[in-house]
């Protein structure tokens, strides 16, 4: 932490760790010759010296009992890559893998394969159907394409949704986030159990998903900061069908590559992206030849690099980018840890393709880094590249184009009208903690924040009750709560 502190010349007083710290540094001095053993160990042996100066509790809210899934099958539903057109959407189910390791828990928690899937009573097969590649080899993904642009009733297994893309014209509403942190197991996930982070967030993305407009939700990097595939499902149990059937959109962080976040770190245990990709399943340009490989990642550049000593084997860079819409809103969304080089030509794309869209209320740029460090390549942070695009096609979108972002823990607006970090989940940082509805229903472009947690609460109990009670009472309609929220963003659609 101070090596860090002082590299990016941060105030350390800003960071919670901070107050710990001289403890921190004294129980390692204490450790002695089994430093070493430690870091090589990583969570559990370093979440006990985190323990031992009260840096991180004693019990964390997701050792406090397992929950039954909400539904045997998980689900994942990601809008299609522009280039498809309108109107498809990438369905995927991820389950145990038969092949793989064992998963020691409860029944009730077993994620089930999509068997004798069906859409509108036709057989659904999905094309691509396999175990995860490399790692977090206990899943395996089954995944295809559909066209909802009209309804598609689909059955996988006991469970049956309803999948249907809104029309071009209509508003549509979301909620996204960054940063979420569940345990201290591998990061000092400080305020994670005093913000309830599992608790509170996925019950409120579970009321907002109950919305008629609802129509998007999103986790903009740094996913549960987990190396091994252990912590994510404990989030995606507590999700209702009713949200998880909504296009979900993701993009990658420092720490969905390296779970200590910074490339120097790296542990040949980490994911690099690998698991992210797979669990999350976005639609992305490397599913485009699926075709040619009967595969929709593209990890021919990592698998030569996974026996390398001290290689950092991330995937191609068409792996995280894709850009879409749902309704009238559009998202492109990218990796920061690839070069603009590489990156470009997929943005010349997308700013094309934006550029010629009609009844555009508003397109985010969608990635994690703020600023250039911990992997982030030169030029790759989220508010450069914006200027980046705007010099292609995207200029054309002028002020209709935002963007949003994490890495700093905080939730704010970076720039007037135009600029949103959302990265305040359980982190240290800025200590606050609130809900980010984009909206763009009603002839206008809205960023509403409703704030849970600030630097004055001892618990979630003590704030953010108001903003929860409104959410569960009135799920079908949100606009009966926004005199709760502060408003990011509210300009017209011309």
């Amino acid at each position: 932490a101070a090596g860090r502190a002082s590299q990016f010349g941060r105030e350390c007083s800003v960071w919670a760790a901070c107050e710990a710290l001289p403890g921190l540094l004294q129980a390692w001095e204490q450790l002695g010759q089994r430093r070493r053993e430690c870091t090589q160990e990583g969570g559990e042996c370093l979440l006990a010296v985190c323990r031992r100066v009260g840096a991180c509790p004693e019990e964390e809210a997701w050792q406090q009992g397992a929950s039954s899934r909400v539904s045997p099958v998980d689900i994942r539903v990601a809008s299609g890559y522009g280039a498809r057109g309108y109107g498809t959407v990438r369905l995927s189910v991820i389950s145990d893998s038969p092949t793989g390791e064992v998963r020691e828990v409860p029944d009730m928690q077993r994620r089930h394969r999509a068997a004798g899937a069906e859409a509108n009573g036709h057989d659904l097969v999905f094309d691509y159907d396999a175990p995860f590649q490399y790692k977090w080899q206990q899943f395996w993904l089954q995944s295809t394409l559909l066209d909802v642009s009209k309804p598609v009733h689909v059955k996988l297994g006991n469970t049956t949704v309803t999948l249907k893309h809104p029309s071009k014209k209509e508003g549509v509403r979301g909620v996204l986030i960054a940063d979420p942190c569940l345990t201290t197991r591998f990061v000092a996930c400080t305020f994670g159990t005093k913000m309830d982070i599992l608790g509170r967030t996925t019950s409120l993305l579970n009321y907002a998903s109950q919305d008629p407009a609802f129509g998007f939700w999103g986790i903009l990097g740094d996913n549960f900061y987990d190396r091994l595939g252990q912590d994510t499902p404990m989030f995606y149990d507590r999700l209702s069908v009713n949200l998880t059937t909504k296009p979900m959109l993701s993009v990658p962080g420092n720490h969905d590559y390296w779970v200590y976040g910074n490339p120097v770190l790296r542990k040949h245990s980490d994911q690099f992206g690998m698991g992210y990709m797979q669990w999350y399943a976005q639609d992305t340009a490397a599913t485009l030849k699926f075709k040619e490989t009967g595969s929709i990642f593209d990890l021919d550049s990592a698998a030569k690099e996974m026996g390398v000593h001290h290689s950092n084997p991330v995937p191609d860079v068409g792996n995280f980018f894709y850009y879409t819409r749902v309704g009238n809103l559009g998202f492109l969304g990218y990796s920061s840890f690839h070069s603009w080089e590489d990156s470009k030509p997929y943005f010349q794309e997308a700013c094309q393709y934006f550029s010629q869209e009609e009844d555009l209320a508003m397109v985010l740029l969608m990635g994690h880094w703020n600023h250039e460090d911990d992997g982030c390549a030169d030029g790759m942070a989220v508010p450069h590249v914006r200027d980046k695009i705007l010099d292609l096609e995207c200029g054309a979108l002028g002020f209709k184009l935002k963007h949003i972002m994490g890495h700093t823990h905080c939730n704010i607006v970076t720039e007037e009208n135009t600029g949103f970090m959302i990265g305040g989940f359980g982190m240290t940082g800025c200590r606050n903690n609130g809900i980010p509805l984009v909206d763009t229903t009603g002839g206008r472009r809205r960023v509403l924040y409703y704030p849970l947690f600030h630097l004055s609460c001892a618990s979630a109990e003590e704030c953010g009750q108001e903003v929860v009670e409104c959410f569960e009472q009135n799920a079908g309609d949100l606009q009966k709560c926004e005199h709760l929220a502060e408003v990011w963003l509210d300009e017209p659609i011309e």
